[in-house]
C-alpha cells in the first residue's frame, strides 16, 4: 500500500509538472535561442584581381571569383533554427526539413512557414532574424510581435519568446522591416531609404538629432518615424513609448514639423523645419490578407513641432 500511494503521488506530481510545462509554453514563455555571428563573406567577379586592404579581407579565390569580408563589419543576429524546432514541437507545431529549409505547420494554419538556413555551422543552422516576418508570411495566420527587448512572437495561438536569459535580442531588427513595408505602402521610400541602425547601437546615431515626442499611446507601444534628408532619401527609425508617454526618435533634421500626409514629406526646409510622419505600430508583423494598413496607424503627436539634440 505505501508503494502504491507513493506511485500515485509521483504520477500525480508528474502530471502536474507536464501540465505546468505545457501551460508555460502556451503563455509564451518558450524561449528560442539567438546567435550573433560574423557577416558571411560576399563574392564578386574581377578580371583585374582583388587584394586585401584596410577595409576588406580576401578570404578565398577561385579563378576570377573573389570572396571577401569587411574587416569592421558588425555581427549579424540570427534565429537558431535547431532551437526553434525543439521549442515548437511540444506546442503542436509540425516540424520537417527540406534541404536547407525548416518547414513549420502551425495549428490552424492554411499554409506552411518556410525558414531557410542562411548560415550552417556543422549541425547548427541559422536564419536571419530581421527576415522573420517574411518567414511566417505563408502560414495564413496573423503574426504579432510584442515587446522591445527579447520580444514575444505569436503565430495564431502559438507563442514563443526570442532570446534566452543570457542573451539580449533587439526587437528593432524586426520592427525596422515592418517599417520598410509601411514606407512602401505609404509611398514614402521610393526615392531611397536609410535605416537608423538602432538595433546595432553603433556610433552612426551620432549623425542624427534625437527628438523627444509626446504621444497618446500606452507605455511599450512602438512608434515609428519617417523623415527625409536634403537628398530626398527617407530615414526610418522606431522606438518604444516610455512611462511618461514620450518616445525618442532619430532624424537628420534638427527641427521638425509633424504631418499626417506622406505627400507632404519633402527634402526641403520650411521656416527652418523639416517634415516628419509618425506611425503607431499595432504589433501585427504579418497580416493574413497581406495588407499593410492593419500594421499601423498614422498619428499626430501632442505638439506639432520638435527640436532635436545631439
Amino acid at each position: 500500500m505505501p508503494k502504491l500511494i507513493q506511485m500515485s503521488a509521483l504520477s500525480a506530481l508528474t502530471a502536474v509538472l507536464v501540465s505546468l510545462s505545457l501551460s508555460l509554453l502556451a503563455e509564451g514563455n518558450a524561449q528560442v535561442a539567438i546567435a550573433n555571428l560574423p557577416m558571411p563573406p560576399s563574392c564578386a567577379v574581377s578580371s583585374k584581381g582583388m587584394k586585401s586592404n584596410a577595409m576588406t579581407e580576401i578570404v578565398s579565390q577561385k579563378g576570377n571569383v573573389y570572396c571577401y569580408r569587411f574587416r569592421n563589419a558588425k555581427p549579424m543576429t540570427y534565429l537558431d533554427l535547431n532551437s526553434l524546432e525543439q521549442t515548437l514541437k511540444p506546442m503542436g507545431v509540425t516540424v520537417s526539413r527540406e534541404g536547407k529549409q525548416t518547414l513549420l505547420k502551425f495549428p490552424g494554419a492554411t499554409g506552411t512557414a518556410q525558414l531557410k538556413a542562411n548560415t550552417v555551422r556543422g549541425n547548427d543552422r541559422y536564419a536571419r532574424l530581421e527576415e522573420l516576418p517574411y518567414h511566417f508570411s505563408g502560414t495564413g495566420l496573423p503574426v504579432t510581435l510584442t515587446g522591445w527587448t527579447n520580444p514575444t512572437v505569436q503565430v495564431g495561438e502559438t507563442k514563443f519568446k526570442l532570446g534566452t536569459p543570457g542573451s539580449s535580442v533587439p526587437g528593432s531588427l524586426i520592427y525596422q522591416n515592418v517599417m520598410l513595408d509601411i514606407g512602401r505602402d505609404l509611398k514614402i521610400t521610393g526615392k531611397g531609404v536609410t535605416l537608423s541602425a538602432r538595433a546595432w547601437r553603433d556610433s552612426s546615431s551620432a549623425r542624427y538629432f534625437t527628438h523627444t515626442v509626446q504621444v497618446d499611446a500606452p507605455e511599450g507601444t512602438v512608434v515609428g518615424i519617417f523623415s527625409r534628408d536634403e537628398r530626398g532619401s527617407a530615414l526610418i527609425d522606431e522606438a518604444p513609448v516610455d512611462g511618461k508617454g514620450q518616445v525618442q526618435l532619430f532624424s537628420s533634421r534638427e527641427k521638425l514639423r509633424y504631418v499626417t500626409d506622406p505627400g507632404k514629406l519633402t527634402p526641403y526646409l520650411s521656416s527652418g523645419q523639416g517634415q516628419a510622419l509618425l506611425v503607431r505600430l499595432t504589433g501585427l508583423i504579418v497580416a493574413p490578407s497581406e495588407k499593410q494598413n492593419d500594421k499601423y496607424t498614422v498619428i499626430q503627436p501632442k505638439t506639432a513641432t520638435s527640436s532635436g539634440v545631439r
